[in-house]
């Protein structure tokens, strides 16, 4: 029940309001879209240089004044066909602008209007005395229909213009005026659009009419005027140059059409441009039209920039693997997509077996060896993303042997000396990948200790550092204990060896022979 009585009453409002401006239907021009001025019932008269770019006409009277005045065009008289469907379209013209409209005051002059139609008001004439704007706020296809329910004077006592601004085209430009029709009578001025009027069309004071002059009832005067009946430009054709890997912004050439007066958008807004060429055009999606120089707009063509590339940047590589194995790389945070080739690697060590790939990859890979120890090849890597060839990084694959663990393969043997005079060595033998570190130790008074000249007293070794020690000097006699700490794998692994023991053995009591 609610919603039915909202019904209700929002019908009631909107039946209340007939002349509220829901939009507006194109007219109909008929027979007359050749015209630029015509009469159904009334004289036509020209004095002065008045040039007319159109055809001319009245289905009751032959036009005069023409020489002095010019027509680019044809002029029409009662008898022609026509003028005589002329004379049918007119009246129907004027009818389809019966189009309702929002209310607008009748001083039309420091007005802006926007698409839609527009209404004086029931019996209201108009003055336009200064300048009326209308904003195609961006749109070719943009449509004013003013409506006018009296008398339109324009120009009576300043200059006067319409003026067309942001893609608003004279041939959307329509008036609907019921009386009679007068432009420039005080000052120079100009009009835009399509006035069909109830009543006299009187130019004066070479004021000028762009677009349409059509009277159901009523004369047509001239004075040293020009009225030119324009048509849009044709709908641009274009070429696009896009943003490329280096270049972030677009450029954008009209190709046709050309010609002098020519002006170009790619927003609809802006028609500063008198070349056609758009550079340094930002991504994005753009409609782009023409202005002649009656001020005519053409039909959008729309085109799109667009975004750069994405540049490719990958940072340096690099991996390790064992000797015969293979590697496979995919760089972290280069887009899904990237593609790589490499040229022939250089190497460090003994490395072999790195090859060059020209054909695009979607990840780096190969297999390297080496026969002993550590080695490394270094690739020279281009990266590529769509149209993007990125600067060259660098993979490095680190190729070593596979390790074992160091063990002992030969324990160090118990050793004897003299003292003072004496020496003796330790040696022991390794197992397991190569190379290795060794570091000999004794023990002293229970502390094992890398070994060190003078400790035990006058001890002095060398080779301290191999797989055979040396030991020399000792003057104390005793045993001693020595022992080897090994390492390989970069000290990954740890093996100890046993306790080797040293004895040192007092020198033998001399012995005196005595000849006789």
């Amino acid at each position: 029940m609610k919603n039915k009585l909202l019904f209700i009453l929002l019908s009631f409002t909107l039946l209340s309001l007939p002349d509220v401006n829901f939009g507006q239907v194109s007219p109909n021009l008929g027979a007359t879209s050749g015209f630029a001025l015509f009469t159904k019932v009334g004289a036509f008269d020209n004095t002065g240089a008045s040039s007319v770019v159109g055809d001319i006409g009245s289905n009751s009277y032959l036009p005069t004044g023409f020489p002095p005045g010019t027509i680019s065009g044809t002029s029409y008289h009662k008898g022609d066909m026509v003028a005589d469907n002329a004379a049918t379209d007119v009246g129907l013209l004027f009818t389809d602008l019966n189009q309702g409209g929002t209310s607008v005051a009748v001083l039309l002059g420091g007005q802006t209007l926007v698409p839609g139609v527009w209404n004086t008001g029931s019996g209201a004439a108009a003055t336009l005395n200064g300048d009326l704007t209308l904003d195609g706020q961006g749109d070719p296809n943009a449509m004013f229909i003013i409506r006018i329910d009296g008398a339109l004077s324009v120009g009576s006592t300043i200059g006067s213009n319409v003026i067309l601004i942001n893609s608003a085209s004279p041939n959307n430009v329509y008036w609907q005026v019921n009386g009679a029709f007068s432009l420039g009578a005080g000052s120079l001025s100009s009009f835009v659009g399509t006035v069909v009027v109830n009543g006299a069309i009187n130019l004066y004071g070479s004021s000028s009419l762009t677009g349409r002059g059509l009277s159901i009832a009523g004369a047509v005067s001239l004075a040293s005027n020009t009225v030119r009946l324009g048509t849009p430009p044709s709908s641009p054709s274009l070429e696009l140059v896009q943003p490329t890997c280096t270049v972030p912004t677009g450029t954008i050439t009209v190709l046709t059409p050309t010609g002098t007066g020519m002006t170009f958008s790619i927003d609809g807004f802006n028609y500063t441009n008198t070349t056609g060429l758009f550079t340094d055009v930002a991504s994005g999606n753009y409609h782009v039209t023409a202005k002649n120089s009656d001020g005519y707009v053409s039909a959008r063509t729309s085109c799109t920039i667009n975004p750069k590339p994405t540049e490719i940047i990958v940072a340096n590589q690099s991996t390790s693997i064992f000797s015969g194995a293979s590697f496979s790389i995919t760089p972290a945070g280069a887009p899904a997509g990237t593609t790589y080739c490499w040229t022939i690697p250089t190497y460090t060590g003994d490395v072999t077996g790195g090859v060059a790939q020209t054909s695009p990859q979607l990840f780096i890979s190969g297999t390297l060896s080496i026969p002993s120890e550590t080695g490394s090849a270094i690739y020279s890597v281009t990266p590529t993303y769509g149209s993007c060839v990125g600067p060259v990084f660098t993979l490095t694959v680190t190729v070593e042997v596979p390790c074992t663990d160091v063990g002992i393969g030969s324990q160090p043997v118990d050793g004897n000396m003299c003292n003072v005079i004496g020496n003796s060595s330790f040696t022991v033998v390794a197992s397991g990948t190569a190379p290795f570190t060794y570091q000999w130790q004794s023990n002293n008074s229970g502390t094992w200790q890398n070994v060190a000249n003078n400790t035990p007293t006058n001890a002095s070794y060398t080779n301290v550092n191999t797989a055979t020690l040396s030991v020399a000097g000792l003057t104390t006699s005793g045993s001693y204990q020595y022992r080897c700490f090994i390492t390989n794998c970069s000290g990954g692994h740890i093996a100890t060896s046993n306790i080797a023991f040293l004895t040192v053995n007092p020198l033998p009591a001399t012995t005196l022979i005595h000849h006789f």
